[in-house]
């Protein structure tokens, strides 16, 4: 995954990709999951490719699993949810 740039600006798309991963019901037709992950690959790679976005589907589920680990409770859980919502904004 060293084809991906260090920009902060990947990351923040790859947050939103997740929270509207985790909150489909919060998703509109203009705004959702794939939109956010078509941006973060474009911002994450000078030419993106087919693995460039693999690399970001693949942070994005590691990302989510990480939200949704069961030692986390489930407070925990809804305060980082709100964060990734917060970034979205």
């Amino acid at each position: 995954m060293d084809f991906l740039t260090n920009t902060k600006d990947w990351r923040e798309d790859l947050a939103c990709a997740a929270y509207y991963e985790i909150n489909p019901t919060a998703a509109t037709e203009t705004n959702n999951a794939e939109i956010w992950i078509k941006r973060a690959v474009a911002n994450a790679s000078e030419k993106p490719s087919p693995e460039s976005e693999a690399a970001i589907r693949i942070k994005l589920r590691y990302m989510i699993k990480e939200l949704r680990d069961p030692a986390l409770s489930e407070a925990d859980q809804n305060t980082q949810i709100d964060a990734l919502k917060d970034s979205c904004s």
